[in-house]
Order: structure tokens, then sequence, then C-alpha cells
């Protein structure tokens, strides 16, 4: 379980709610544009945009959650276990491991229409990292400051979304997530004059009387999607409103468990500039804000910065 939410317009905020059992390693990780980015079917480079993220090392491979590149590019990755499908190589296409994709895409791309244009080449392949490292079973936000889609891979082929709405959870696919959403159409941010009433309303916020407050991803997408819809995004404050949403949608320590009786909780929250580059996070066991700067740190170098986040 995840969430993301993508705030268009002068420039993108980009925000993530991280929902998992446990830690993976996760610290912030800059690839300069000289550290050598390889892929298992395709040919790597070591001339690059420079991108940075909330991710895991392994074997000296970044494998990022979500990340943002030099040009306000963002790209996430969320859980879309049972309809994620993945293909053996192809010849005719750009083979990538579904790991591979926030680098493949980040490195090259410096808008939405520039992935467009990639990700109808992409296959996404059944290769693992290594044995150790199950193959993860995923569906992809991408946004700039224009806007945002959803890329799935699919037992029907790939698909890419326009997202009206900026924001991607889970299961199920997008398309059903945009369908389902018409349920909750009638709702406002204000107390409604007509309807079965016949005495004045008891409360303030009745306008959104049926809102979905359970944490599913369906009911998340809904609450993030009318959360967002409503908020006012003052300039100055963008940062906070979007910490607010992420708030709406985190899921605290016992709220929900796995099948094996595991807490499935808000690792972490991030909510990335993408017009200036900074990243903003905190983590389940902190209020303390951090921020990092990409241009504070070397983005011309050949070696990844690592940062703990914890």
């Amino acid at each position: 379980m995840c969430t993301t939410v993508a705030k268009n317009g002068d420039g993108l905020i980009f925000g993530r709610n991280m929902d998992i059992e446990e830690g993976f390693g996760e610290r912030l990780i800059l690839v300069p544009r000289a550290y050598p980015v390889s892929y298992k079917m395709c040919k790597g480079s070591n001339h690059h945009f420079a991108f940075m993220g909330i991710g895991t090392v392994i074997d000296g491979y970044p494998l990022f959650a979500e990340a943002v590149n030099e040009f306000g590019l963002c790209v996430a990755g969320l859980n879309f276990v049972g309809n994620a499908c993945y293909w053996r190589e192809n010849g005719n296409k750009d083979n990538i491991a579904p790991y591979e994709l926030i680098p493949w895409l980040l490195s090259t791309c410096k808008t939405i229409s520039d992935v467009i244009s990639k990700l109808k080449r992409v296959n996404l392949i059944s290769t693992p990292f290594n044995k150790d490292v199950p193959l993860p079973q995923l569906h992809f936000h991408i946004a700039d400051k224009r806007g945002s889609i959803v890329y799935e891979s699919v037992r029907e082929g790939s698909r890419i979304y326009k997202n009206p709405t900026g924001v991607v959870t889970n299961n199920p696919g997008f398309d059903t997530q945009l369908t389902l959403i018409s349920n909750y159409g009638a709702l406002i941010n204000r107390i409604r004059s007509d309807g079965l009433s016949i005495v004045k309303p008891y409360s303030l916020g009745l306008g959104a009387y049926g809102l979905p407050g359970d944490y599913s991803s369906i009911s998340r997408f809904n609450r993030a999607a009318f959360i967002k819809r409503f908020s006012k995004w003052e300039k100055g404050e963008e940062l906070f409103q979007m910490m607010r949403i992420l708030d709406s949608v985190a899921v605290p320590k016992g709220c929900v468990l796995t099948d094996e009786g595991r807490e499935h909780y808000t690792l972490y929250q991030s909510v990335i500039d993408a017009r200036e580059c900074i990243y903003y996070f905190r983590t389940y066991g902190s209020m303390d804000t951090s921020r990092i700067d990409m241009f504070s740190m070397d983005t011309d170098g050949d070696t990844l910065t690592e940062i703990d986040i914890h």
C-alpha cells in the first residue's frame, strides 16, 4: 500500500506515503551525471541527467521507490500485486526490468512527453534483480509541472493513462479507480442548502459526508483526490498543504495487519519540490521534517551519495 499525489502548476509538488511492513534499508540517494547506470538487457550510460530519490542500494545499484531528476520530472513505483504482468525479452523493444524503470526514465527524460515516447518502446521483463531480491509487482506514477500519467504493464499489455486526479494508490487498475471515483462525484466542501434536511445542519463538513475513511487503496485514492481537489494551494504553502494531504491517508501502526499479523504502516512521507529539486521527508518515529537540496551536492560526480533518512 502507498499513496502518491502530484500538484502541477508553476512547478511540481510531488508527495508520497510509503506504506509497508518494515524498513528496506531506505535512504536518500543521489545519482550524479557521471555515475555508471546499467541495465540487465539494455545499454547503460555514465553520461546522463542527475537524479535523486529514496530507495536502497544493493551491490552498488540504486533501487528507487520514488525519485526526481534535475529537470523536475518525478517517477514513483507503487505496489500493484496481482495485476502487474511482466514479459520475456523482446528483440523489438527496450527490455527493462521494473526496478530499472525509474533510472531508465529519469536519466534521459526531461518531460512527460519524453517519457511517453520512451514507454511506447518499453517491454517490462520478468528478470529479478538477483536470487535474493523478489521481483516487485509495480505500476508507476510519472509527473512533471504540466501533468501526470500512470504506466501499467498488465496481462492485456502496456497501458498509459492520463491522470486528471494527480493521485495514485495501488489496486485495482487505474482505469477502474477512475470509474469508481464517480461514486463520490457529488461530494463538496460546503454544506448543501437543498436535500431532505429541514433543520439547521449540526456541523460543518457535511458536504463530504460519505467520503471513505478506511485504509484500502481505493478509499485512500478517493480521499486524497477529494482533499487535493478542494485544497487551497496558496503560494509559499504548497509543501505544507501536500503534507496535510499525505497525513489524511497515512496509516498508523496497528490499524492495518497483514494475513501474517504484521503491522502495515506509513514508514515515511516525502514531498518533492520538483522545481527546485529539493526533497523533504519525515519518518514514522519523528515529526521533524528533513530537507535535502540536490544542487547542494556533487551532481557532476561519478559516485553515489547516500544519506540515512532516520
